[in-house]
């Protein structure tokens, strides 16, 4: 799972893991373009934003009508107030007044795009999902080896969450420990990490690259965890950014070797 407060072992029925090992593609996903300094664009599940941090997104239709243009652009400086708020004073101390304020609107308009600062949170995580959904489109052979799949997934999480530091660290501290009143919220974002990572474990068991018995949900745990451990290790200093994609195959190599068949 990724980062974002995923329950490595939720209570689910046969039935339901079947249905999620045959889902095999996200639904359709807007328009990205990217650009050096990019533009990050976030989906909040009901609500679509972009930051100004990142890569420029662009929507898909052509002919966006003036509205439609300045809510975007209203969205853009509620999350651009939101990264450099959060990360400069902290999630708790910064309220949805000093976000109205830096970003030069109401408050009322803030609660017009995002319920809560945890809404702003989630539309992180739904982007990082998207974003590695669409690496995989362009970058990933689904018929590459379990590891080099893996490697490319979770080093694209990494570079996403590490950013910018000290959002990150925000975004990992309520990704791991939840707050209680988000936790459904969380379990539909669960869903759909399921829903990208199952497939490709299950061609990797038809491959031969995993070993049958092992449920795919515990093979996922196996890479996020290490996942965890090699950000956990970035941010107290122990791995430098240039060591983290060696770091990273050097674990999930190893782990690997233990989800093998025996031969």
């Amino acid at each position: 799972m990724s980062a974002y407060g995923i329950s490595l072992f939720p209570k689910c029925n046969n039935e339901f893991k079947q249905a999620l090992i045959l889902v095999h593609q996200f639904p359709k996903l807007p328009v990205v373009n990217f650009s050096d300094h990019s533009q990050l664009f976030l989906d909040s599940g009901r609500k679509r934003s972009k930051i100004s941090t990142a890569v420029n997104f662009q929507p898909g239709e052509k002919d966006m009508s003036i509205r439609e243009k300045k809510k975007q652009k209203t969205k853009q400086a509620i999350l651009d107030a939101a990264i450099t708020l959060f990360s400069s004073k902290g999630f708790d101390n910064t309220s949805i007044e000093e976000l109205a304020k830096f970003a030069g609107i109401g408050k009322g308009t803030v609660y017009s795009y995002f319920q809560t600062k945890a809404d702003i949170i989630h539309a992180f995580c739904d982007y990082e999902l998207e974003q590695i959904h669409m690496k995989m489109m362009k970058k990933i052979n689904m018929d590459a080896p379990i590891l080099e799949q893996m490697l490319t997934i979770y080093m694209s999480e990494f570079n996403h969450v590490t950013r910018n530091r000290e959002f990150g660290r925000i975004f990992m501290r309520s990704a791991v420990f939840p707050d209680e009143n988000d936790v459904q919220t969380n379990l539909e974002i669960d869903d759909k990490y399921f829903q990208l990572f199952f497939p490709i474990l299950e061609r990797a068991k038809k491959r031969g690259e995993l070993r049958d018995e092992i449920e795919l949900l515990h093979i996922t745990a196996h890479f996020y965890g290490l996942y965890i451990l090699i950000v956990s290790a970035w941010y107290t200093g122990r791995i430098k950014t240039d060591e983290v994609a060696s770091s990273m195959e050097l674990l999930f190599s190893q782990a690997l070797e233990g989800l093998q068949p025996k031969t």
